[in-house]
């Protein structure tokens, strides 16, 4: 019986760079720069603003007198300087806290592969007391599977079924010779 061909997702990402693998799969897809879209929408989000407020500006006399602006500009432009730094602020906490969520997918992730790769170099060992067995290994590989699941990595779960064929078979190859 000849070993089955590995999923097409083995050579192209490997057992290293989990992140970059991650990266180019959820971003690869999409035909336009992403980037770009955010520098043009925000661009236009402030043009309109500003000729919302220009318009605005025109068609409204400004209410009460010049002595209530001498004054009371100041405390309005502050106003609006603080509700900015509050929502950088707030803007600034939501980024960290979704690099944070990336970051632990990613550690979780590579250490899902670290486990893998040990398990593979493990069953491949020719000595006897590599201290895996088939029990031990079906557990392992069930774990490595469920936290997959968790992180939604499919070519963790090709790779963990690939490698599941290819122990089956083995073993399939080694009870028809005894």
């Amino acid at each position: 019986m000849t070993n089955p061909t590995p999923p097409d997702v083995l050579p192209r990402h490997g057992w290293g760079d989990v992140a970059r693998a991650w990266w180019a799969g959820h971003w690869a897809d999409l035909p336009i720069n992403t980037k770009r879209i955010f520098k043009l929408l925000s661009t236009g989000i402030a043009v309109i603003f500003l000729i919302a407020g220009f318009c605005l500006g025109r068609a409204v006399e400004v209410p009460g007198s010049e002595k209530f602006w001498s004054i009371g500009a100041q405390p309005i432009a502050t106003l609006i300087a603080a509700s900015a730094a509050v929502l950088a602020g707030a803007l600034a906490f939501m980024t960290g806290l979704r690099s944070r969520e990336q970051d632990r997918e990613h550690h979780c992730s590579e250490r899902s592969w670290s486990r893998l790769q040990w398990v593979i170099d493990k069953g491949s060992s020719t000595n006897p007391d590599a201290g895996l067995d088939e029990g031990l290994r079906d557990a392992i590989l069930s774990e490595i599977e469920l936290e997959a699941a968790k992180l939604d990595d499919e070519s963790l779960k090709k790779a963990v079924g690939f490698y599941r064929l290819q122990v089956s078979a083995a073993f399939a190859a080694t009870d028809l010779i005894e």
